[in-house]
């Protein structure tokens, strides 16, 4: 898969980036998810482009741990959505 990755192909750039976000098959390192999940958005791949928008999100959320992905501002406090 990282090999596929490396060459360019953007499905398996998304799955790294997912396996970094995760923890899976690496050890966990959301920069290098948000690097990964840049790739293949930058090639149009629906999936990556959601999870960086994801991984984006997460960090104005919550920004312990994820300020590393390029987030500068944090929340002034957590989202809550109201229930209705």
């Amino acid at each position: 898969m990282l090999a596929r990755a490396k060459a360019g192909d953007a499905t398996s750039q998304s799955l790294v980036g997912a396996a970094y976000m995760q923890g899976k098959d690496f050890p966990a390192d959301y920069a290098q998810a948000a690097v990964w999940f840049g790739k293949a958005a930058d090639q149009g791949d629906a999936k990556g482009e959601a999870s960086l928008a994801l991984l984006y999100l997460a960090a104005r959320t919550d920004a312990s741990g994820l300020k590393s992905v390029g987030c500068s501002v944090a929340p002034q406090r957590p989202f809550s959505p109201k229930r209705r």
